[in-house]
């Protein structure tokens, strides 16, 4: 991941719209939540972290950018591992109704 770049403070605020009200103080889907925010390539990425289950990074971009776990009207949304749990998935899921509800 070597074109890591720190969210600015539109790209944060920007992904912090779309996923509301999911948030590092908001615990989801049984004890998620959100971690950095950061933007690599043509992704918005979201890290997603929990207390004792493995972390994974949601990937957040526009339609048509490639294979994806869901897609809603503008972005497609995937994750960084080859392979995910169904408790990733069940987070995951929570961060596409954000998406979702939200408008997008």
């Amino acid at each position: 991941m070597s074109d890591q770049a720190p969210a600015d403070a539109a790209l944060q605020a920007k992904i912090s719209r779309l996923i509301a009200p999911l948030s590092p103080t908001h615990r989801f889907a049984k004890g998620w939540s959100v971690g950095r925010i950061y933007a690599e390539g043509d992704f918005s990425c979201v890290e997603i972290v929990h207390d004792v289950r493995p972390a994974f990074v949601a990937r957040i971009a526009k339609l048509g950018t490639g294979p994806s776990f869901a897609k809603t009207a503008h972005f497609e949304v995937s994750y960084d591992t080859a392979e995910i749990s169904p408790h990733q998935q069940e987070a995951l899921r929570a961060l596409v109704r954000a998406i979702l509800t939200n408008g997008f």
